[in-house]
């Protein structure tokens, strides 16, 4: 029994976080719900604040993708298709000639890379 509140609690946060139009129950939407949880713990009510926790306790990793949650595409393939994937991949690479310019090929591997990207960049790399 408690289990399963530990995970409504963090599937409202959850909700909440990535503002999705759902209820935990008829007579209180999840986004209040998950206010009322945030401001109880000392936490602002906020979007923010909501992801923060959710990366706190574990539930999201710290590099989460909430355009792909909202989305709800999920973010491995089944067992199935990566097995097929791992299969097609172990006989194409039988299948493969080898490379006629790795004799020539340097290993810059140890060396460290820099990007240098416009005033106006928003995006990471």
């Amino acid at each position: 029994q408690a289990d399963e509140l530990v995970v409504q609690f963090l599937k409202a946060l959850e909700a909440y976080a990535l503002e999705l139009p759902k209820d935990m129950s008829p007579e209180k939407p999840t986004a209040e719900r998950a206010v009322e949880m945030l401001v109880a713990m000392g936490k602002p009510g906020t979007l923010q604040a909501a992801a923060a926790t959710l990366r706190e306790l574990k539930w999201w990793g710290p590099h989460e993708n909430m355009e792909l949650l909202r989305s709800h595409v999920p973010p491995f393939f089944p067992a199935h298709v990566a097995a097929a994937s791992a299969q097609a991949l172990a006989q194409q690479t039988s299948l493969l000639e080898p490379d006629p310019d790795d004799a020539i090929r340097a290993d810059l591997t140890h060396l460290k890379v820099f990007l240098i990207d416009d005033v106006g960049t928003r995006e990471e790399d």
